[in-house]
């Protein structure tokens, strides 16, 4: 807490890679409500960019979050993080990069409200193909391989024709 009583205006917050392991903190997402202003997480208020990646962060994705609403960046990839990226995180209308990749997430929203999103990485989740179909409209879009679509290719064989390529066995 010492650390972001003096940080008035902490605009980048990076600590990949440092085995950080348990829940990411709801109260984060509460930095901007009045009666938490007097608190360390006023500090959080402005926050432009955070990076928790390569850790060991557990859990699901909290709620709270969608309302750090002058996030641009935000990287949680390499973590064990389960569950859905919640419909909350539609609000965080600044967002320019969101970085899930290597967790264990299951569906992820809609998110054609955040205008600016032109980086999204999801691969290496638990993502069916419904889920990732929504999101074809990102720039960089990059989403597969998916855990839960290797494991029901592992027993399949398919065939494909095209003219070009011929017939190619999965």
């Amino acid at each position: 807490r010492v650390l972001f009583r003096s940080a008035e205006s902490l605009q980048s917050l990076n600590l990949s890679g440092n085995k950080f392991s348990g829940a990411l903190p709801e109260e984060w997402g509460n930095a901007g409500q009045r009666s938490r202003k007097m608190s360390w997480t006023a500090a959080l208020e402005g926050l432009q960019t955070i990076d928790l990646s390569q850790n060991r962060i557990t859990g699901t994705l909290p709620a709270s979050w969608g309302n750090l609403f002058t996030l641009r960046m935000l990287h949680l990839a390499g973590n064990r993080l389960q569950g859905a990226v919640p419909e909350a995180w539609t609000n965080l209308v600044r967002l320019n990069v969101l970085d899930v990749r290597n967790n264990e997430l299951t569906d992820i929203p809609r998110l054609t409200r955040i205008a600016r999103l032109d980086t999204l990485r999801v691969e290496r989740n638990r993502m069916g193909f419904l889920p990732l179909e929504r999101l074809a409209s990102v720039k960089n879009f990059t989403y597969s391989p998916q855990e839960i679509a290797l494991q029901r290719i592992a027993d399949t064989t398919a065939v494909f024709d095209a003219p070009q390529i011929g017939r190619a066995h999965v």
